[in-house]
């Protein structure tokens, strides 16, 4: 799924339902507890065929969205002396 996509259709306070119809078979299921569940979605950048990281939405109790963060994966392909985008 492209960053864009996510960026632009995902929002704090949606329904887990409404998130798992948006993102489809993309929702990998993270971790659940008690507290709360995690799904992920991997994501590539404009014009890239390759993952380029991983969004993480964090769910409470009640099926809120309640934080989102991600985890960038082309850091860890930089060579040495290359420079970050």
């Amino acid at each position: 799924m492209k960053s864009s996509q996510i960026d632009t259709g995902i929002y704090i306070g949606m329904p887990l339902k409404e998130f798992l119809s948006f993102a489809g078979e993309y929702a990998n299921l993270e971790t659940l507890t008690q507290d709360s569940t995690v799904y992920s979605l991997d994501y590539s950048l404009e014009g890239s065929l390759g993952v380029a990281g991983k969004k993480l939405f964090h769910f409470d109790t009640e099926g809120k969205l309640i934080k989102m963060d991600s985890e960038d994966f082309r850091k860890l392909y930089l060579r040495s002396g290359e420079k970050e985008e």
